[in-house]
């Protein structure tokens, strides 16, 4: 079962046979006030920034010149929700969410992705889903949401002494069982 439900939302990108490199401090994509799905197709996403993904209750106006947020737009600004759905790629960076703001990565056929998942301010929530094909290496602790691998051995995940929780009450996370399972490189999958 994988961490959202079937509900697909109808603004959607996709980047297909794509290479995007983010220069600076920006993240390779921003989702801010957005329900929105990505589409990520035999790609790769590299960003100096090391944030791959972030999502936010903030937004830029229309005319690219302004960052607006609860500051100076009060109550019309709401959170993000947005899924990346990833095939045959390879992503590098953090996904960051933050402000009530949701966000999803779900890694399938052969998709590699190196980073962490970690909320920047306020509450928020994140989920991962990794297919038996594809990897995860993690560059930091992690607390998710939602952890959904179809490989329930988690020899798919290379901790590199890093660890991951995972909300023990998500009805997505029922396979889990309330576990602690070892991870290669010396972390933990376990229950928050």
């Amino acid at each position: 079962m994988k961490p959202y439900s079937v509900l697909h939302y109808p603004f959607q990108f996709t980047l297909e046979n794509t290479r995007l490199k983010v220069l600076g401090d920006a993240p390779g994509l921003w989702y801010g006030t957005v329900y929105a799905d990505s589409y990520i197709r035999n790609s790769q996403a590299i960003t100096e920034s090391g944030i791959l993904a972030v999502a936010n209750f903030s937004t830029v106006t229309e005319a690219f010149n302004f960052y607006s947020d609860y500051a100076t737009s009060g109550d019309i600004v709401a959170t993000a929700d947005s899924r990346l759905y990833v095939e045959e790629s390879t992503l590098e960076g953090d996904l960051v969410a933050y402000n009530g703001s949701t966000l999803g990565l779900f890694l399938e056929r052969h998709s590699h992705w190196r980073g962490r998942a970690y909320v920047g301010y306020g509450e928020a929530e994140l989920a991962v889903y990794l297919d038996k094909t594809s990897s995860w290496n993690l560059t930091g602790d992690t607390a998710l949401k939602n952890f959904t691998n179809a490989d329930m051995s988690f020899g798919n995940v290379n901790s590199n002494g890093f660890s991951v929780t995972y909300d023990a009450d998500a009805p997505a996370n029922k396979p889990l069982a309330r576990r602690t399972f070892n991870l290669t490189g010396g972390g933990t999958v376990s229950p928050a």
